[in-house]
């Protein structure tokens, strides 16, 4: 019975855990908040309201499509579309970033934010492997998608005509 009365109060603490994670995940409609974070060559940079597109990855294979999708782009491209580009670095071991994963992103031709305890892109939705591509109009998310390989990456990332 002690098993019990101790099982109860945990298994409410996962489930109101849950609820709350669940509750606070970002989706269209919602404002972006604006987030500041330092880029791989530790330079502060911010979401703010002109940025269009923020890609965002957490793992590993999600980090290759963007990768895949943003090869021949440099910043001024990225800059025209409006697009960000942030990494949580999190669930990397630190020693592994410092010494291995941040060195090499100081060598791409583009801008990397880096989100180092996860914190600021906690609430954005994300798919294992997959980045999470964000479209913003007037600082309110209008649109979530999370692109399968670089091809689809680069064809969200294609700069629409203007109205």
């Amino acid at each position: 019975m002690r098993h019990v009365a101790r099982a109860v109060p945990a298994a409410l603490l996962v489930l109101v855990t849950a609820a709350v994670a669940a509750a606070a995940t970002l989706a269209v409609g919602d404002a972006l908040p604006a987030i500041t974070l330092a880029d791989q060559h530790d330079v502060s940079g911010t979401i703010g309201p002109e940025v269009r597109i923020v890609v965002l990855t957490r793992d590993m294979a999600a980090g290759d499509v963007v990768k895949d999708g943003f090869a021949g782009m440099d910043q001024a491209a990225l800059d025209l579309r409006g697009a960000v580009y942030v990494a949580d670095i999190d669930g990397m071991p630190s020693m592994i970033a410092s010494m291995f994963a941040i060195p090499k992103m100081r060598d791409r031709s583009y801008r990397i934010l880096l989100d180092r305890d996860g914190a600021a892109t906690r609430d954005v939705p994300y798919a294992e492997g997959r980045p999470t591509v964000l479209f913003v109009e007037s600082g309110k998310i209008t649109r979530v998608a999370q692109p399968a390989n670089g091809d689809e990456l680069r064809q969200l990332l294609q700069p629409q005509p203007q109205p």
